[in-house]
């Protein structure tokens, strides 16, 4: 079970989650650029790429990202280039345990562009040498499941480019 003050997750019984938080409430700041700056112009959301296959995990990061100010888009994996080449990615959040293939093997070929080597990338598992795996793909970081949903804010939040002031 996933834990947090402001967004509460629950199961259902057929094995669909459901994600309640104060974002489903309307709110006047909240509009469809994002969240209003003090001086009325529109923030720039930051934007994560979650690889992930499993919708119920991906809806749950997506709503407590949400929550944190952050755009996550989805994808398994195989349109990740046509994501990065559309979007602004400023990180990376990378499973493992694909379908289709190994997240790590993403995260090597990744690493080995010159246009997506700069982009930090979190790898996420249950496999128990996900530490291992992580430092072999050149991941910048992991996160074990289960995880608590402040480990991945944690991470996120760590990882994130930071915006340069003079800009």
């Amino acid at each position: 079970m996933y834990y947090a003050t402001d967004c509460h997750i629950s199961a259902k019984s057929q094995g669909q989650t459901q994600v309640s938080s104060p974002l489903n409430a309307r709110d006047e700041n909240v509009g469809f650029m994002g969240p209003l700056k003090n001086n009325g112009f529109r923030m720039k959301k930051k934007k994560i790429l979650y690889i992930e296959d499993d919708t119920d995990i991906a809806d749950i990061v997506v709503e407590i990202m949400r929550f944190e100010e952050y755009e996550v888009i989805i994808d398994n994996g195989k349109l990740m280039y046509k994501h990065l080449k559309e979007h602004d990615i400023g990180l990376i959040l990378m499973d493992e345990g694909l379908s289709w293939c190994w997240g790590s093997t993403l995260c090597k070929e990744l690493r080995e562009r010159d246009d997506t080597a700069h982009i930090p990338i979190i790898m996420i598992s249950a496999v128990r040498e996900i530490d291992d795996i992580a430092q072999h793909c050149g991941a910048n970081a992991y996160i074990r499941k289960p995880f608590e949903i402040y480990d991945i804010i944690d991470a996120v939040n760590q990882y994130y480019p930071k915006a340069d002031p003079t800009v």
